[in-house]
């Protein structure tokens, strides 16, 4: 029977999803047994009709792509199922020494998948696209300009006190490097076989004001890792290759 095992960031972890700043794993997208959320956990083990799935989540807050890299060490030996990876808000907001290259993000990656496939060679990866955090600020912003600037992106945090202009450089700016990161996922999976990419099924998700937490309006609500969990797993059983893992 097929495991789950969540790398990532807060994002995977329902960061401020249960009403304070911290994680509330309960609603991870991925691993989460909340019923609203409806995670991918869940989804397995109703497709195999049992009570409860394995699961394990390696995902930590403020963590870039060089983190998922030690969070992918950590993966079960030997597990047979989905690795899920969902990446690169921090690398874009708040990366130490400023966001890393596309090379160099894809590089990471690419570290991450091998390491996976070292210790889980049965399982498969399902990997997310960067979601689209121009549109995060612009839902807050246009509901609350005070609100907005507390957004937690440093390309953007304060930004709506700018000119227009300047407004529209900083969120065209952030979206030109998430635009370069998917673009080098997409790369890494593609040339990966154990890889299942959303093919920007989370980046094209335009999310509304419910879907961000009232804690900070920047990670996802409940409702929001509701959504995500859907995304990923449209995608994860579109393919084949997680199809014939995912489902009995």
């Amino acid at each position: 029977m097929p495991a789950v095992a969540a790398l990532g960031d807060s994002i995977s972890v329902g960061f401020a999803a249960c009403g304070s700043a911290a994680p509330c794993e309960a609603t991870s997208w991925s691993t989460g047994e909340a019923p609203l959320v409806d995670s991918l956990r869940t989804r397995l083990a109703a497709a195999w009709d049992v009570d409860e799935i394995e699961a394990v989540n390696l995902a930590e807050p403020g963590a870039t792509v060089s983190d998922v890299v030690g969070q992918a060490r950590q993966v079960p030996e030997g597990m047979r199922g989905v690795v899920t990876v969902l990446v690169g808000a921090n690398d874009v907001c708040g990366a130490s020494g400023g966001p890393p290259g596309a090379q160099e993000f894809a590089t990471a990656v690419d570290d991450v998948l091998a390491t996976v496939r070292d210790r889980a060679p049965e399982a498969v990866v399902v990997l997310g696209s960067v979601p689209d955090l121009g549109a995060v600020f612009t839902v807050v912003t246009d509901a609350s300009p005070a609100v907005g600037s507390r957004v937690r992106c440093a390309g953007l945090s304060g930004s709506n006190g700018d000119a227009p202009g300047e407004v529209a450089t900083a969120v065209q700016s952030v979206r030109q490097l998430i635009d370069a990161y998917n673009e080098a996922l997409r790369l890494v999976c593609d040339a990966d076989e154990a890889c299942v990419w959303d093919s920007g099924a989370v980046h094209d998700w335009q999310p509304v004001l419910e879907d961000l937490s009232e804690v900070d309006r920047f990670h996802p609500s409940a409702a929001g890792q509701a959504r995500l969990a859907e995304l990923m797993w449209d995608a994860a059983v579109a393919d084949p290759r997680a199809a014939d893992v995912l489902l009995p």
